[in-house]
């Protein structure tokens, strides 16, 4: 397996993009494909920002060696991108739990003659919410995909 080869490997193995690696370490997102193709091979200062990226050494990198840490370190970024959406669903769900308690609570209300039915504007706070929600989840999908 090559340096590019491995270089990608990794990358995909921690869920980033090719975009998000070039932003991390200073490179454009050509280059990072130039190395993953073996087009080619990046100098010493690269590889030293990527194996501080990956949190491994160069030498996994360079040789293909794996190490339990890199293995490790890539279990624990996917658990905190899943705790990320889970704590966003729940928010979502608290707020909307929180709205409905609150527009329970309230009585239709009359503004200048008008009357304003509160079940009606929870309805629609709630349905605001779940295409928030929704969308955040279609993104991720597109997100996952891409990887």
């Amino acid at each position: 397996m090559s340096i590019g080869e491995r270089i990608k490997k990794t990358r995909i193995m921690n869920g980033i993009s090719q975009n998000e690696l070039a932003a991390k370490i200073f490179v454009s997102r050509q280059t990072i494909s130039k190395w993953e193709n073996d087009v080619l091979l990046p100098d010493l200062n690269n590889l030293v920002e990527l194996a501080k990226f990956f949190h491994c050494t160069i030498n996994t990198l360079i040789d293909g060696k794996e190490s339990e840490f890199v293995l490790c370190k890539t279990k624990e970024i996917k658990r905190q991108k899943v705790l990320k959406y889970l704590f966003l669903s729940t928010s979502i769900v608290s707020f909307s739990i929180l709205l409905f308690i609150l527009f329970l609570s309230l009585k239709d209300i009359t503004t200048y003659g008008t009357k304003i039915n509160t079940f009606g504007i929870f309805a629609f706070c709630f349905y605001l919410l779940f295409l928030i929600f929704i969308t955040l989840f279609i993104v991720r999908v597109i997100d996952w995909r891409q990887e």
